[in-house]
C-alpha cells in the first residue's frame, strides 16, 4: 500500500503502540494521530520512509513546487471508472491517500485569498512539460489541489503519509 498501515512494520514504517491512527476526526483529511497513554521524553513513536521522494528543486523552485511537477510529469490513463490516473498504481494509491482528495475536503474552504497565493505556482506548474499520454491537461484546481497535497504532507526529503499527520495540529 502507499500508505503502510499503521500495525506494520515492515522497514518503512515504525508506529508505537503508545499512539493510534483514527478515522473520522473533524479536521485535517479525517484521520489523526492520538497518544493511547503516557508518553515519555525521548520516547520513540513514529519512524517512516518517505513515500515518494521530491526532487530537488529547480532554480526558483520550492521544494513543494518540485514535488508537485514531479507528480504532474508522471504518465495517465483511464481507469476502470473512466477516469485519469498515473499509470504508478503506487503514485495512484498514494494521492487517493493524502490530505486534501478534493479541495472541498478543506474545513474552511480555499477562498479567493488562498488560490491568489498560489496562483503564481500553479501557473508555473501548468506551464510545466507533461508525460506525451493523450491525457487531456489539467485545469487549475487539479493543479492547485496536487500542489496542496505536497505542501501539506511532505518535508524536505518527501512525502510521508503517517508523519504528515502530526505535522499541524487542530
Amino acid at each position: 500500500a502507499a500508505c503502510p498501515s499503521p500495525s506494520r512494520v515492515d522497514g518503512s514504517l515504525f508506529m508505537s503502540s503508545a499512539i493510534e491512527l483514527r478515522d473520522g476526526c473533524k479536521c485535517g483529511g479525517g484521520r489523526g494521530i492520538f497518544a493511547m497513554r503516557r508518553i515519555g521524553s525521548g520516547e520513540l513513536l513514529l519512524a517512516e520512509r518517505p513515500t515518494l521522494h521530491c526532487p530537488e528543486p529547480r532554480a526558483g523552485e520550492t521544494r513543494h513546487v518540485a514535488g508537485a511537477r514531479q507528480l504532474l510529469a508522471m504518465r495517465r490513463a483511464v481507469g476502470a471508472d473512466g477516469r485519469w490516473r498515473a499509470e504508478d498504481a503506487h503514485a495512484v494509491e498514494l494521492l487517493e491517500t493524502l490530505h486534501p482528495r478534493s479541495l472541498d475536503e478543506l474545513r474552511t474552504g480555499l477562498g479567493p485569498e488562498p488560490r491568489a497565493a498560489l496562483r503564481a505556482e500553479v501557473d508555473y506548474l501548468r506551464r510545466q512539460p507533461q508525460a506525451d499520454d493523450g491525457a487531456p491537461a489539467r485545469g487549475d484546481d487539479e493543479v492547485l489541489r496536487l500542489l496542496l497535497q505536497v505542501r501539506m504532507n511532505a518535508f524536505d526529503s518527501g512525502i510521508f503519509c503517517m508523519l504528515s499527520m502530526i505535522n499541524h495540529s487542530c
